[in-house]
């Protein structure tokens, strides 16, 4: 089977789903290599350049935010936008190569966002909170879109938890230092963890994914070698929030449920940084 694909042929299949999307700004998550090479073998940074220059085109005109997630500053309170390189694939890499300018300065979940009218790049506290570049792509009705990527790379998910908010998770305070032009800003990010106990939150992706195509939210289709995904964002968030109002574990496999409910009558509900890590599991 050819790992290659004719760029005009992935143009029309990418320019269609762009038609099917709601006008506004839209999150490329991407697995370029389930998708396929752009006509020819090249180096790894021109067949990223081959996808940027796609997207861009598709997208024209649309804010085009891709993922440099970066999770060190969890561990070492060091987030610099031109070095700190993008974890989440080989997209993610080259683009904090090539455009940390575009970069947002929001630690660990930060993007390079493209035609950008209406995004603030400050770092913001939480990264899933209303002011961040998820509320802003779900306030301006954008979509979520998932290149040769699978659904379980949903971040926009923990946005969701957040506006519940959820009780499994619970927030932990990460201290550092944002480095940008040579300058450095002391910062400080409130992130949701999960449990350290195996099992505590594992997400029920088959589940609600049939839930999501079942109420014709979660489209699909054809993309090179692979498939892409997508949805409106707004459309997303009420009928999770919708199903998390009735079954707060909603997400949450079968297991995760009992596991969390377990946690709950040791430590109560909702969980905390001092009833779980600082008394001990």
């Amino acid at each position: 089977m050819s790992i290659f694909v004719s760029k005009d042929k992935l143009r029309g299949q990418l320019t269609a789903v762009a038609s099917e999307c709601k006008p506004g700004p839209v999150i490329v998550h991407s697995d370029l290599l389930k998708v396929g090479i752009i006509d020819r073998m090249k180096l790894r940074e021109k067949i990223c350049r081959d996808y940027e220059d796609l997207l861009l085109d598709v997208f024209a005109g649309r804010e085009l935010l891709i993922p440099t997630f970066n999770y060190d500053f969890c561990r070492n309170g060091e987030y610099d936008l031109a070095t700190s390189p993008g974890q989440v694939g080989a997209f993610s890499e080259y683009m904090t190569k090539r455009h940390s300018h575009l970069r947002t300065r929001t630690p660990v979940f930060n993007f390079c966002i493209f035609n950008n009218q209406r995004f603030n790049r400050d770092e913001v506290v939480n990264p899933f909170g209303e002011d961040s570049a998820f509320g802003k792509v779900r306030s301006l009705g954008g979509s979520v879109i998932f290149l040769g990527a699978s659904f379980d790379s949903n971040t926009f998910l923990h946005f969701v938890e957040e506006s519940v908010p959820i009780g499994y998770r619970y927030l932990k305070k990460f201290k550092g230092c944002i480095s940008e032009d040579g300058k450095d800003s002391p910062w400080q990010i409130d992130y949701r963890v999960r449990p350290l106990e195996s099992g505590a939150v594992d997400y029920d992706w088959e589940r609600i994914q049939a839930n999501l195509r079942e109420e014709g939210i979660l489209n699909e289709a054809p993309a090179g070698h692979g498939r892409v995904l997508w949805y409106n964002s707004g459309d997303l968030f009420d009928f999770w929030i919708d199903n998390m109002r009735a079954e707060p574990l909603y997400l949450l496999t079968d297991n995760s449920r009992r596991i969390t409910r377990d946690l709950y009558k040791r430590h109560g509900e909702p969980l905390t940084l001092e009833k779980v890590e600082q008394r001990g599991a």
